[in-house]
C-alpha cells in the first residue's frame, strides 16, 4: 500500500497551556516550554508517523513515533527547532514499511520571556479548554497557579475587591445573562456568587462608592443604557443600586479628581462628547439627583469620531494623576492627559501593523519608572505585548508571551 507523506504545520503550547496558530516562516515563539507540531494525514491508511526532530539546526534525530497527526516537543530558550514526517503502514504483502518523508517544516525559535521588576500578575482564560491562569507579571512563562474554568461562552469579565482583602473574578455568560464569582487566587468558584443579570449587557469595571474598601460591580444595560451596581451581600450577589440614565456610554468609572470620591466618565458616541460626574453621595442611599452628583457635568472633550472608545485609564506620565486612553476603530491609541479630572493635552499614539487585531488589556507599571505601560492582545494569535507610552516618537512594543490563539488574556494588576 503506498503512503503519501504530509504537510507539516505548527501549532505551539505554553506551559500547561494548550495553543493553535497557522504556520510562518521564522516563527518566534515567547516564554513557552513546549511546541506542538501538527500536520494533515497521509493518504492511504497509515499505521502512524515517524518524526525527524531538528534542534538548533542541528543533525535529525529520528525518535518518535505517533499515531496521531502531531507531537508535542519540550523546548527550551535558545532552542531552533523544526520537524519533518514520514507515514508508515503495511503493504499488501504486510510488510510495514514508511512513505516518503515530508520536508521539514519552517524553523521555530524558541525565546525567554522578558524580565521586569514587576509584582502582579497576569489572568489567561481559554473558553474551549475551559482553563483558567495566572502568570507572573515579572516573568510571564511562570504560570502561578491554573486551574478549570467556565466554558463557552463564559467569559472573564472583571477582577475586582468585592470582598474585604479579596480580589474575586466575575464571569458572565453573554447568552443567558448569568453571573458567577470566583476566587481570583484558587480560581474557584464562591459559595452563593450566583445571579441572573441583562442579557444585553457589558461590563464597565468596579468602584468603591462608598470608600469601605469593598468595590461594587459595574453592568450596562445595551438597551436601556442603563447602569447597574452589584455587590456581594449576605444573601448572595445581587444588584444593590441603580444609576442615573444619561443616555451614554459609561466608559469610566475611578477617581480622576483626586477628591477622594468616584467619577463617571460618560460618552455620548453619536456627538463624540466626553463628560465626567463627580459623585459625592453613595447611589446605593438614593434621593434626588444632586444629592449624589456634583452637578453640572464637566466637559472633557467633544468632537470625537464616532469609531472612538475610552478603553482604559492611568498614569501615562506618571504625574500621579490617572489619564484617558482612547482607542480608534483601526487599533490606533490616544492619549487624554488629565490633571484633577481636566484635559491637559492629547497626544496620539505611533501604531503598527496589525493594531486593528490588538484590543487593549489594561494599564500597568511593568519597568518601576514612573507612569503606565499599556497591554495589548493580539485577538488573531493571542500575543501580549506591552506598549511603552513614554516614547511618543516611535512604535515601543515589548512581545511578552505568546500563548497561542486560544488563550485569551483578560487582566493583568499587581
Amino acid at each position: 500500500m503506498a503512503v503519501r507523506s504530509a504537510r507539516v504545520a505548527l501549532v505551539w503550547l505554553a506551559i500547561a497551556l494548550a495553543a493553535v496558530a497557522a504556520s510562518a516562516e521564522s516563527t518566534i515563539l515567547v516564554g513557552v516550554d513546549s511546541v506542538r507540531f501538527a500536520w494533515t494525514p497521509a493518504a492511504g491508511a497509515p499505521l502512524g508517523y515517524s518524526v525527524s526532530v531538528s534542534y538548533r539546526s542541528g543533525a535529525p534525530i529520528v525518535n518518535h513515533w505517533v499515531t496521531e497527526t502531531s507531537i508535542d516537543l519540550p523546548v527550551a530558550p535558545g532552542d531552533r527547532i523544526s520537524i519533518a514526517v514520514a507515514a508508515g503502514a503495511r503493504d499488501g504483502s504486510g510488510v510495514f514499511r514508511l512513505g516518503a518523508q515530508s520536508p521539514f517544516s519552517d524553523p521555530v525559535w524558541i525565546v525567554r520571556s522578558p524580565r521586569f521588576a514587576a509584582s502582579g500578575t497576569w489572568l489567561l482564560q481559554c473558553a474551549s479548554c475551559p482553563s483558567l491562569a495566572l502568570r507572573s507579571l515579572a516573568d510571564a512563562s511562570d504560570v502561578v497557579s491554573e486551574g478549570p474554568g467556565l466554558p463557552a461562552p463564559w467569559r472573564v469579565v472583571a477582577r475586582a475587591a468585592l470582598a474585604s482583602g479579596a480580589d474575586l473574578l466575575v464571569w458572565r455568560n453573554p447568552t443567558t445573562g448569568e453571573l458567577e464569582i470566583w476566587d481570583s487566587e484558587e480560581l474557584q468558584p464562591i459559595p452563593g456568587g450566583t445571579a441572573l443579570g441583562p442579557r444585553l449587557a457589558r461590563a464597565v469595571g468596579s468602584a468603591d462608592f462608598d470608600g469601605d474598601g469593598i468595590e461594587e460591580f459595574l453592568l450596562q444595560n445595551l438597551q436601556t443604557n442603563t447602569v447597574s451596581l452589584w455587590a456581594l451581600t449576605p444573601g448572595g450577589f445581587e444588584r444593590v443600586a441603580v444609576l442615573p440614565d444619561p443616555e451614554a456610554f459609561l466608559a469610566v468609572a475611578e477617581d480622576l479628581t483626586g477628591d477622594g470620591k468616584i467619577d463617571l466618565v460618560w460618552h455620548e458616541i453619536a456627538s463624540g462628547r466626553v463628560y465626567l460626574w463627580n459623585v459625592v453621595g453613595d447611589p446605593r442611599v438614593g434621593g434626588p439627583l444632586t444629592s449624589v452628583y456634583q452637578l453640572p457635568s464637566s466637559r472633557l472633550v467633544t468632537g470625537l469620531p464616532s469609531d472612538v472608545r475610552v478603553v482604559n485609564t492611568g498614569d501615562y506620565d506618571g504625574d500621579g494623576q490617572p489619564d484617558l486612553l482612547l482607542r480608534y476603530g483601526d487599533g490606533r491609541l490616544a492619549i487624554l492627559y488629565l490633571y484633577a479630572g481636566s484635559v491637559r493635552r492629547f497626544t496620539a499614539l505611533p501604531g503598527i501593523p496589525g493594531d486593528v487585531d490588538r484590543s487593549v488589556v489594561g494599564s500597568i507599571d511593568v519597568d518601576g519608572i514612573p507612569g503606565d505601560e499599556i497591554a495589548l492582545r493580539d485577538r488573531i494569535t493571542g500575543a501580549i505585548s506591552i506598549l511603552l507610552p513614554a516614547y511618543t516618537s516611535e512604535a515601543a512594543r515589548i512581545l511578552v508571551l505568546t500563548p497561542g490563539s486560544r488563550w485569551r488574556a483578560v487582566d493583568v494588576s499587581e
